[in-house]
Formats: structure tokens, C-alpha cells, sequence
């Protein structure tokens, strides 16, 4: 029986050794880029061990589907390319405008769990390549993420699942390399129609707002041609159809020390024409891109069941904005 047993173990030790890889083996994925212009392109940041040292290295590789340039990446470098710590993807707009279905297909298929934070970028490869120290621009994502992370989609799986739902706009951070700096620089959208919208910084702040995805915002106005700074607070907002009208009421407080009982009303009354000014702005340059950031198709179908009814509705909708903000106790 011991002999039986003895047999056993070494049997299970031995399969086990044979599909074990040791960490030097490996070349640990951290970035991972795929664009596309005529052919297609990888580009991978990895930590590299050698004999005296870990070393990050940048691997690309170009080829005529996504899987043949996955392939010729990983034969450029003798050790495994391991991707489950991978946590970056960048990505430029043409893969996605003209290959999103094979591209979600390719990395559901080839990786295990694709969670990465994901990101849009102009000229991804040389941003990634003048950065000597990777580690600098992996926590330059980072920070973006949860410095502005509300802003946009920031995981595949979300995008992929926008994508999939054809009543929905996939929206992503757009980051660019201006003047010698890597900036966030606006928001772009992607819609069903497989179009491109951008939406600047401030653009982007509105929509937070009104999908309530911060609940603080510092914002500028001029009341008597003097110009103040003011911290709002426990922001909220909410949509509400009546007939053909859509309601949004944004409700919080705002807090600035200087500021006097006298000009309460004229910062509140400042601030409300503030606010709508660029909410006005940011519906307007929906409805003429059409471009349902704000899901409004949704809040339509709940009512009509109709889909199609739903869209047009959206698409023609009225806005009615109502303020109610008032000054924190100090």
C-alpha cells in the first residue's frame, strides 16, 4: 500500500513540475497597447528578470490580424509573456471604430480576466516609449482613474458591454502627450453608428454631473464683475419626464468663506446661470451628434415600451433645468 501511495505522489509531483513556470521564466505584462493604421500593432511594457537584474523593457510587433501580431510579439523574447497582472490597456480609435468585434472577441478569448483599466491615446506607442520608466506612466493612469475616473468608462468589460447594447454610447478618457506632458485631455464617444464625438474637459465635468457620478465640484462665477471660487457639495441630480419635457433638478451646497449675506442671492442666481449655461451646451451638442450619453433613450422606454418611440423622443426632447442650492453653516 505504501509503495502504491509512494507511486501516487510522484506521479502528482511530476504532472505538476511539468506545467510549472518558474517566475524567471516569465515576462510580467503591466501595459498593454493595441492600435491600428494599415496593419495592426501590440505594443507590451514588461518587467524582464535577468541574471543580474529586473528590467523593464517595451516589445512591439505589427502583423495582419490581431492574432498573428499577439504571436510575432511573443516570439521576440525567450521567456512566456504573463499577462494576468497586466492592469493598462490603451487603445486608439481606428481598432475600435473598424475592428471592435474582433478586438472584444480576441481578448475575451485569449486572456482570462480582462479587467484592465482602459484608455484611448493619440500616438499610444511613442507616449509609452518616451516615458523611460514605465512605472511613471502606470500611475499616471492610475491617478487619472481615481482623480477623474468617474469620467467615461474606465474598465473593458463596462466597455464591452456598452458596445454590445445597441441602445447605448460607449464612452472612454482620451489621453494625449502635449508639450513634453501626458495630459487627459477630453471624452470621447463612441456610438452605435460606430462614430466618434469628443467632449472637452468641461463637457466632461457636466456630464458627471448630471449622471451623478461626483458629488463635489469647484466651480468659477463673476457676481459684480468680481470673480469667486466656490465648493459645491452633496450634489444631486434627477431626471423626471412630464408630457414632453424633461425636468433636471440639481440640488447641493456651496461653501466660500468671503462670502456676505448680501450676495447670497447674487452667488446663488450667479451660479445657477453659471451651471445652465454649459448643461445648455452639453444637451445642445447631444442632440445635434446625437449622441445619448445620458442614456436618455432609457428613461423614455420606461414610460413608452417602444423603443423606437423612445429614441425619437430622446433625440427631440425639451429641457427644463431647476436649481436648489444653498450656503453651507459654517
Amino acid at each position: 500500500m505504501k509503495k502504491y501511495i509512494f507511486v501516487l505522489t510522484l506521479l502528482f509531483t511530476l504532472s505538476g513540475c511539468s506545467r510549472y513556470l518558474d517566475v524567471n521564466q516569465l515576462g510580467l505584462v503591466e501595459i498593454m497597447v493595441f492600435t491600428k493604421e494599415e496593419d495592426f500593432k501590440e505594443i507590451v511594457s514588461l518587467t524582464y528578470p535577468t541574471k543580474s537584474e529586473e528590467k523593464n523593457i517595451v516589445l512591439s510587433s505589427t502583423g495582419t490580424s490581431l492574432g498573428d501580431t499577439h504571436l510575432k510579439l511573443q516570439n521576440q523574447i525567450e521567456a512566456k509573456l504573463y499577462f494576468d497582472q497586466n492592469q493598462i490597456l490603451l487603445l486608439n480609435q481606428k481598432i475600435i471604430e473598424e475592428n471592435i468585434d474582433d478586438l472584444i472577441s480576441f481578448l475575451f478569448s485569449n486572456f482570462k480576466h480582462p479587467t484592465w483599466l482602459i484608455f484611448l491615446c493619440d500616438d499610444c506607442e511613442n507616449i509609452l516609449k518616451q516615458e523611460k520608466n514605465h512605472v511613471f506612466y502606470e500611475n499616471f493612469v492610475k491617478k487619472e482613474h481615481l482623480r477623474s475616473g468617474a469620467m467615461g468608462i474606465t474598465s473593458f468589460p463596462d466597455f464591452a458591454s456598452y458596445y454590445l447594447e445597441d441602445t447605448l454610447t460607449a464612452y472612454l478618457p482620451y489621453i494625449q502627450k502635449n508639450k513634453k506632458k501626458v495630459e487627459l485631455t477630453s471624452l470621447m464617444a463612441f456610438t452605435p453608428q460606430k462614430k466618434w464625438v469628443e467632449f472637452s474637459m468641461e463637457e466632461a465635468k457636466i456630464f458627471d454631473l448630471l449622471k451623478q457620478k461626483i458629488d463635489t465640484l469647484e466651480e468659477k462665477i463673476t457676481v459684480e464683475k468680481e470673480n469667486l471660487s466656490l465648493s459645491l457639495h452633496h450634489l444631486s441630480t434627477n431626471f423626471q419626464i412630464k408630457d414632453e419635457d424633461i425636468f433636471i433638478q440639481i440640488s447641493g451646497t456651496y461653501q466660500n468663506n468671503d462670502i456676505t449675506k448680501k450676495k447670497e442671492n447674487q452667488i446663488e442666481k450667479a451660479l445657477e446661470n453659471t451651471l445652465s449655461k454649459q448643461i445648455k451646451q452639453f444637451l445642445k451638442k447631444e442632440q445635434e451628434e446625437k449622441v445619448d450619453l445620458l442614456n436618455l433613450t432609457h428613461l423614455y422606454y420606461l414610460k413608452e415600451k417602444n423603443l423606437e418611440t423612445a429614441k425619437e423622443k430622446a433625440s427631440q426632447a425639451n429641457f427644463k433645468i431647476q436649481f436648489h442650492f444653498k450656503k453651507e453653516e459654517q
